[in-house]
């Protein structure tokens, strides 16, 4: 991790958005980072769902191994190299659209002594997904809420500030308890888990009262013991109040006192991060409208439904309006560091002051690319013509810089050095995975058994008969992988376990050395490809350090030879990647591969994917 990362600003003053790891394909990830830095978000809230990632009891997954979405150390890395600070909401109780709010259905369901109560002894329910809810300070909940945020924190804790990007944590109550009463003599929302009205509430009467006796005349009542202080399942009739506006401030007090017992196991288990409760939290818009949620994972198959950007990456409307109050744009523009920045969801035109001296005008894609804008000036003022979308893309914003020539300085350089990043990082990912293909088909096969008598050669008629039962053996073999695929997707949904970070690769012994040779097209192909990627992302690294003195600095002449870069050899790169994977799918059309190969197939589609989000 990167020890330089200084976010300078206090928590409470960042503005963050909402966008949940886990509910956007992998690939998608850098897309979505860029959406929200175009927004004029400068920090990322993003929950990590109990439910999700602890598939069994003591069965977790932080890291990717059962699903890309599962691996939030890699979204973590991301966001810190795109210079996102994070906050991460970790519950117990998450909300979000989430099953039981992101607790697992299986603890409910093992544990049913832990479920929080209505007054008729029924379990209290998610509003959302009608799950059943737990009680908050429950002795078998909180051990299974302390080994999970042990497992979470032995992951992600030395993802924290100044380390890593994690600036605070989020804590929210499980069940969240209604301190304020509905109607008169209307049923009481509170929560009668025996562990709460039989042990935490006498106990605090007892800290609250000097004794019985004063209870009884507090309550009007004849206790022998305060035990036998019920808590009150129904509304008392006017007059006779001092006993439920008791059970009110306990409910505030057990709300409050589970949040504090959160904290403090975070604490233990090793965050020094400020740690927020529900009540204290930034408020964020929910970046990502995303349909279907995984199954595991949501209430519903939809989720954030008015969100700006859609799953795909792709803005709606209140993109631009959003984006425009985030930069506190007056009219639209905004004056910042040698330049104005401007942008609208419609075309039109513009009348700005005029800037003096050699200025230069660009239009800023939400693909990142730059082009030249057009505009008039007479005598102090500039009209500029906004062209919100054309065939070329869709825009980002105009900038209007008084000295094109001039290092890039504040908002500006960081807005557009996070999207430089963006790239870094897919280009970075599709490297490695390059790499671990080369490596791989780089091995060598099993040498054949020395053991037993010599094999007798078959003649020319015996061999063309076995090739014929090969052939046939191997197209059947297809038909088979493929059926078993077909079930194990549809399985696969069901379960909410669709694909591991990357699909395994095989080992070299699964092929035999003719396979290998015919192997070595994709070999050489994906050798060849990752120095051109490891150049190009030192480009773009070497662009944006440049620093911000007069001398030397990021312009936007520079930024526009990186992305030319950039695009030059990921055309390149993807180029050859997909000649390879046209010989790789013709191989197994025919029949001249295992079915194991299919692996690599999938391998060099995700990797073309990966580079065509960094074109």
């Amino acid at each position: 991790m990167d020890e330089t990362v200084d976010y300078p600003k206090d928590v409470k003053t960042l503005r963050p958005l909402e966008l949940h790891y886990f509910r956007v394909p992998r690939e998608r990830w850098e897309v979505m980072l860029a959406r929200a830095r175009q927004m004029g978000a400068d920090a990322i809230s993003t929950v990590v769902p109990w439910s999700w990632h602890e598939l069994h009891e003591d069965v977790f997954d932080l890291t990717g191994m059962t699903h890309a979405t599962r691996d939030v150390t890699d979204f973590l890395e991301t966001c810190q190299l795109m210079g996102f600070p994070v906050i991460l909401g970790v519950g117990p109780y998450l909300g979000a659209g989430l099953l039981g709010g992101g607790l697992p259905g299986w603890l409910l369901s093992d544990h049913p002594e832990i479920r929080s109560l209505g007054p008729d002894s029924q379990p209290r329910r998610d509003p959302v997904s009608g799950s059943a809810l737990p009680s908050a300070e429950h002795p078998t909940f909180l051990k299974h809420l302390e080994r999970w945020y042990r497992e979470l924190s032995s992951a992600l804790a030395g993802w924290s500030w100044p380390d890593g990007p994690v600036v605070a944590l989020r804590v929210a109550h499980p069940s969240p308890l209604e301190s304020e009463p509905p109607d008169v003599e209307a049923p009481v929302r509170w929560d009668y888990n025996p562990h709460v009205v039989e042990v935490q509430w006498p106990v605090w009467l007892r800290q609250g009262y000097d004794g019985v006796e004063a209870l009884n005349t507090a309550w009007g009542t004849d206790y022998h013991s305060v035990s036998e202080a019920e808590f009150p399942r129904q509304f008392e009739a006017p007059g006779s109040t001092q006993r439920l506006d008791d059970a009110t401030r306990f409910v505030a007090h057990a709300s409050d006192h589970a949040r504090q017992t959160y904290m403090r196991l975070l604490h233990e288990a090793g965050w020094a991060v400020p740690i927020l409760t529900d009540r204290s939290a930034t408020p964020v818009t929910h970046l990502a409208q995303v349909d279907p949620d995984p199954p595991q994972v949501g209430a519903g198959v939809r989720w954030a439904m008015d969100a700006p950007v859609r799953g795909d990456g792709s803005p709606r409307r209140r993109f631009w309006a959003l984006k425009a109050a985030a930069l506190e744009m007056e009219a639209g523009f905004k004056a910042v560091a040698g330049g104005t920045l401007v942008t609208a969801a419609e075309s039109g035109r513009f009348r700005l002051p005029r800037p003096a001296g050699n200025y230069g005008m660009y239009r800023l894609l939400l693909s990142g690319e730059t082009v030249e804008a057009d505009g008039r000036k007479r005598g102090d003022t500039l009209y500029l013509d906004y062209l919100a979308a054309d065939e070329l893309g869709e825009t980002d914003m105009c900038i209007i810089l008084d000295d094109p020539s001039a290092p890039l300085t504040g908002f500006l350089r960081e807005y557009l050095v996070s999207l430089l990043m963006g790239r870094v990082s897919q280009l970075q990912r599709a490297g490695a995975m390059c790499q671990a293909l080369a490596e791989t088909l780089s091995g060598t096969p099993p040498p054949p058994s020395k053991e037993g008598p010599p094999t007798p050669q078959p003649d020319s008629q015996d061999l063309a008969v076995a090739e014929q039962v090969l052939a046939e053996a191997h197209r059947a073999a297809h038909r088979a992988a493929d059926s078993i695929g077909q079930l194990e997707r549809l399985a696969g949904e069901v379960r909410g376990d669709l694909t591991p970070a990357a699909p395994a690769l095989p080992d070299a012994s699964a092929f035999s050395a003719r396979e290998l040779e015919r192997l070595s097209p994709v070999r050489d192909a994906c050798a060849g490809v990752v120095p051109l990627l490891k150049e190009v992302t030192e480009a773009i690294q070497t662009a944006c350090q440049l620093g911000e003195s007069e001398a030397q600095g990021l312009t936007l002449q520079a930024y526009q030879a990186v992305l030319e870069e950039v695009g030059a050899t990921t055309r390149e790169a993807e180029a050859t990647l997909t000649d390879a994977l046209a010989r790789l799918r013709a191989d197994l059309a025919a029949g001249a591969l295992p079915p194991v190969a299919w692996t690599l197939q999938n391998w060099l589609t995700r990797t073309l994917q990966s580079l065509a989000g960094a074109a």
